[in-house]
């Protein structure tokens, strides 16, 4: 059992077997709805009665947690049930206390917010969870389906939407979960591509995928970069391939891990992986602008190019 991360002697991200994505397109559009409305009652088929906080930003809620009555969740599936545009910001947040020892609303989590022209999916279950599997799927299976840009799933801490501002945290320690992953969809959205971004793009740089799990998550636009090393990766029997249209899911060995030091033969597939992934990471640039905090401590430029290079060669 991996420990909490702690702020001021208080337990504030815990872990977790996560996956974040950021998708094309709006939640309510007619090709992306249905797909969220079924993994949305898959997550409730397998967590509701746990997931018993909730936190809406759609009219008549302004994002307040609140307990899981059953008119707020009848809400909150007629929300996802609309018809229509999605407004920049609107989403919905399901949350739980599977551990007892952790305060705060945390796991099961489930959570959808809409950006401009793109939206972040985020789960997070108990690392121990028995269901951890069969959900892995079901996610997967709706990323295939989805107009997905990027999205990575794994072992890693889950700092709960509320706690955001203690993203420092999480990249403290990369050297000692070399294959967990702490980023979140909103930390690594900002360098997925090129146009648009608020990135200071220098020469040479491209954009790059959200990060590298146990399993990860590449649109098309960034396959030309990576098909010289997809044929070697194919090759490998610990490492699993599937591709759909217009996303290529790539898995680490038979399930996640968190990667001490010492479990190298359990790493040798996420660093081959990493390996393969290195022409579509994120540069250093856009990762030290933007991720845990954008240099919210003194070290901070050292701490985000460490957990980059996490399962590099040593």
């Amino acid at each position: 059992m991996r420990e909490f991360l702690m702020w001021e002697n208080e337990p504030v991200a815990v872990p977790a077997f996560r996956s974040i994505a950021i998708v094309e397109g709006t939640i309510h559009a007619p090709t992306i709805a249905p797909h969220l409305r079924k993994l949305y009652a898959q997550f409730e088929a397998r967590f509701g009665t746990s997931a018993n906080e909730t936190s809406y930003h759609f009219p008549g809620y302004k994002g307040k947690i609140r307990p899981a009555t059953q008119r707020i969740l009848n809400d909150g599936r007629a929300y996802l049930a609309r018809d229509g545009g999605t407004p920049y910001g609107e989403g919905l947040r399901r949350y739980g206390h599977a551990l007892a020892d952790f305060p705060h609303p945390g796991l099961p989590f489930f959570g959808m917010e809409q950006r401009s022209d793109r939206f972040f999916l985020e789960t997070a279950i108990p690392q121990d969870s028995p269901h951890w599997h069969g959900f892995a799927e079901e996610v997967s299976a709706t990323l295939m389906e989805l107009p997905t840009i990027s999205g990575t799933m794994g072992m890693g801490r889950f700092l709960p939407p509320h706690k955001s501002s203690l993203r420092f945290l999480l990249s403290a320690d990369p050297e000692r979960h070399r294959a967990a992953f702490s980023t979140d969809a909103d930390m690594v959205e900002p360098a997925l591509r090129r146009e648009g971004s608020p990135h200071r793009w220098k020469a040479g740089e491209d954009a790059g995928i959200a990060d590298v799990g146990w399993r990860t998550f590449i649109g098309r636009e960034y396959w030309d970069r990576i098909e010289p090393a997809l044929a070697a990766l194919a090759l490998d029997p610990d490492i699993a391939i599937e591709r759909s249209t217009h996303l290529l899911s790539i898995t680490a060995g038979d399930r996640p891990i968190w990667g001490a030091p010492d479990e190298t033969d359990a790493l040798r597939p996420f660093r081959t992986v990493a390996r393969a992934l290195v022409p579509v990471r994120q540069p250093l640039g856009a990762a030290r602008a933007f991720w845990f905090g954008g240099g919210a401590t003194a070290d901070h430029d050292d701490l985000v190019a460490a957990y980059l290079a996490r399962l590099d060669p040593a």
